[in-house]
């Protein structure tokens, strides 16, 4: 089973803090792609463990796991750091484990 750790992307978009700020450590991430995004085919949504949007996986690791991702490859990511202050703006780093 590979692992590896990154950082959410996108983390200060659409209210994306405010569901962070209530993040914990170890808890559940899902990672979901988004083929449909206009930004770039190959993105992978973050979303918490009450399905809320905190971001997305850089477009560099999100192009290696969206080809994975489409051919069923199956990730479990949990939150491994929440990283600023209150007032700063928050960031996520995951841990990622392919199934």
């Amino acid at each position: 089973m590979k692992q590896f750790h990154t950082k959410v992307v996108g983390v200060t978009f659409d209210g994306r803090q405010e569901c962070i700020r209530k993040m914990k450590i170890g808890e559940r991430i899902r990672l979901e792609r988004d083929p449909n995004n206009p930004h770039d085919a190959n993105a992978v949504k973050v979303l918490n463990e009450k399905g809320e949007h905190i971001g997305f996986i850089s477009k560099d690791l999100a192009r290696k796991l969206a080809a994975k991702m489409d051919r069923g490859v199956k990730y479990r990511a949990a939150v491994s750091d929440i990283t600023g202050s209150s007032d700063s703006v928050l960031g996520v780093n995951l841990v990622i484990r392919e199934l």
